[in-house]
């Protein structure tokens, strides 16, 4: 294994308010990591020269914090013998969640002198490494994920199945709830839109159904993006569901600010249909994986 040395804490970091690791909120008083585990874990991704992976990464904070102990499962007896005395481990690895974290745990294991392959796929959370050597070579490798910040067990086709249905579940629910708001506010939309002579206070009711069954579907619907997005501002990430997110609320708001006004026109129908439209092509995308 690869004996590096911490890399001393950069008290100016402070300010950044999340860990230089894992992106986890920072203690009062901290410097650059909110844990020892997270200084370990950094200075083994330098040591490696694997720092790009920071500048990569799109994972929620505290996701690769390192456990405080490591493993207890004896995974040697797991490893297959190959040809030639090779040795393969199957592996199913939390943590995985954005192409850099599938980079970084390559090449890492790739810097090891006897490993021959490792490969991981981000759909599946599935790490498979070979090596030539020892059995319980397949330990030491375990660990050198947990120092990462990356949790490890026997791939488990069931267990991955039941973690799977249940993030799947999840956005088919947000789903559903955004194309019924979605065909209910379109409903209301088309008779103001149609609605040429409608006078004021027919349009104003019109408003305020449509507000009343779009407010509840934009903050329900939404949570999936809003969770992602509120994860990657605190780790200081910005990611694509940031812009939705927005996109989403500002078209919410003037909608709303619209029907307190009495205005011509709101938008609950677009902001809803956004929301269905991008959960439609969630659902979809996991199913094709």
């Amino acid at each position: 294994m690869n004996q590096l040395a911490p890399i001393a804490p950069d008290r100016k970091a402070a300010s950044r308010g999340a860990c230089a690791h894992c992106g986890a909120p920072l203690p009062e008083g901290a410097g650059r990591f909110c844990c020892a585990g997270c200084e370990g874990a950094h200075a083994l991704v330098s040591g490696l020269g694997l720092d790009a992976f920071y500048r990569r990464q799109d994972t929620a904070s505290g996701t690769l914090r390192p456990p405080e102990a490591m493993p207890e499962t004896d995974f040697s007896v797991l490893a297959s013998e190959g040809k030639g005395g090779t040795r393969t481990l199957e592996l199913m690895v939390s943590g995985l969640s954005c192409g850099a974290c599938i980079w970084l745990v390559e090449q890492a294991l790739a810097a090891e002198p006897d490993v021959l392959r490792a490969r991981a796929s981000l759909s599946a959370r599935r790490l498979s490494v070979t090596w030539r050597g020892a059995a319980s070579r397949a330990n030491d490798l375990v660990a050198l994920l947990a120092r990462l910040g990356f949790r490890a067990a026997p791939w488990s086709p069931a267990c991955l199945r039941a973690t799977e249905d249940a993030e799947g579940r999840a956005l088919v629910r947000a789903l559903g709830i955004a194309a019924f708001g979605m065909m209910n506010v379109m409903l209301v939309s088309v008779a103001v839109w149609a609605g040429g002579d409608m006078g004021e206070q027919t349009r104003h009711l019109m408003h305020w159904l449509a507000a009343l069954i779009g407010l509840p579907v934009v903050l329900v619907a939404g949570m999936p993006f809003y969770r992602s997005a509120w994860n990657g501002l605190r780790a200081g990430r910005p990611n694509m569901d940031l812009a939705v997110s927005l996109g989403i609320i500002a078209s919410t708001l003037m909608s709303l600010s619209e029907t307190l006004r009495n205005g011509p026109y709101t938008w609950f129908d677009g902001a809803t249909a956004l929301l269905a439209l991008l959960l439609a092509g969630r659902v979809l995308d996991r199913a094709a994986r």
